[in-house]
């Protein structure tokens, strides 16, 4: 049996960054039956502490924290029903190594592995709130392979060149000690090949959600909606008042009710038009991209599930967004990306999506994924 690790946002309260890790781990298991995953589980208080607001507002000293638990106040039940969804589908289908702050040469967890994949998501943006050098496998000395699948240095890594050029030498070490390196995005893999002066041309492989067919995403989710009747589901992970506009201009054109699963601080108020399902875990966020009649937002993420799922879906703005625009323009489908306003033939090309050819698309970028794993985890 070959152990491998997993190291990556596993813990981050988003749909995204959560369902990219449990797809990793399913697809390589599924290489092999000899492999045993794991996720390495790094947890800093601070990560932790990032998606806690359910204390009462006298009981933090920090004055941002006290303004957010009182604007959170009036959906503390349904925020705290939230979040333990997300530590019950971690718990329940993620691999987890013991929980550590974080890792050094001398860790136990260092020598455990045979090898380690750093990935998916922005684990190589510097600027991350969360980052570590430890996504860059600093801790790893001796004969673990190290591997990246679709690390990512953001989405516009160009704009911090010169953060990372002060890093160089350090960066250039790190990643010359790498079997073999994959990114999400050509911008990442432009940047790792000038820090490395062309010597290494890292691949741009697929988002690991797209390892796993419908099939095997509509296994975690129970037969029954969790919303009655038609509804539009919005999803906009961080707050843009054109995404609410153009929902509720969705609402007006169809006479469905809109569907929520997440609120910020700037998206309260426009959000409380809508139906509101915030204790919404992984599996929840799923069902509502499934059962929903038409998936609108602004979203990479969701554009995935959307199709895999075979939805009527609107990608708002979705050409003035890199990674969202590069996903709908492989599968041949930037027409059901909005320009500012919902149309009616907006709509109709939401409804006309050609799936049968979307689908075969996918399969070919699968592909290229799956062939990256076999062949970075051949003879171990």
């Amino acid at each position: 049996m070959k152990n491998i690790g997993i190291i990556t946002f596993h813990a981050a309260h988003n749909y995204g960054s959560m369902l990219q890790n449990y797809a990793l781990q399913q697809a390589i298991m599924k290489l092999s039956d000899k492999y045993y995953v794991e996720t390495i589980n790094m947890r800093s208080i601070r990560q932790i502490e990032q998606y806690n607001y359910f204390k009462a507002p006298w009981k933090y000293q920090d004055k941002k924290r006290i303004l957010l638990s009182i604007l959170y106040a009036p959906f503390f039940k349904a925020l705290k029903m939230k979040y333990r969804l997300f530590e019950e589908f971690l718990a329940n289908n993620i691999s987890l190594s013991m929980q550590v702050d974080e890792l050094s040469e001398n860790t136990a967890l260092s020598k455990k592995y045979d090898a380690i994949i750093a990935g998916s998501d922005q684990i190589w943006n510097i600027t991350a709130y969360d980052f570590s050098w430890n996504y860059f496998l600093d801790f790893i000395h001796g004969d673990i392979r190290k591997i990246s699948y679709a690390a990512s240095m953001g989405t516009a890594p160009a704009s911090q060149m010169q953060l990372y050029m002060q890093k160089k030498e350090f960066l250039r070490e790190l990643l010359n000690s790498f079997y073999a390196i994959s990114v999400r995005e050509q911008k990442t893999a432009s940047a790792i090949s000038s820090l490395t002066d062309g010597k290494i041309r890292p691949e741009v492989v697929p988002d690991p959600t797209l390892l796993l067919s419908s099939k095997e995403w509509e296994s975690l989710v129970p037969s029954e909606s969790i919303v009655r009747g038609e509804y539009i589901f919005l999803y906009n992970p961080y707050y843009l008042s054109e995404v609410y506009t153009q929902a509720m201009e969705l609402k007006k054109a169809t006479g469905l009710p809109v569907v929520v699963s997440n609120i910020n601080t700037r998206s309260i108020i426009p959000s409380i038009r809508f139906n509101l399902k915030l204790c919404s875990g992984p599996i929840e966020f799923l069902n509502l991209v499934k059962n929903a009649k038409y998936v609108i937002g602004k979203s990479f993420h969701l554009a995935v599930f959307s199709t895999l799922f075979s939805k009527n879906f609107i990608a708002v703005n979705g050409m003035n967004d890199s990674r969202l625009n590069n996903y709908l323009s492989k599968l041949d489908i930037c027409n059901i990306a909005s320009n500012g306003k919902i149309t009616s033939e907006l709509i109709d090309a939401s409804m006309s999506i050609d799936y049968t050819e979307v689908k075969r698309r996918i399969a070919f970028e699968k592909e290229k994924g799956v062939r990256f794993l076999q062949e970075s985890l051949k003879g171990l």
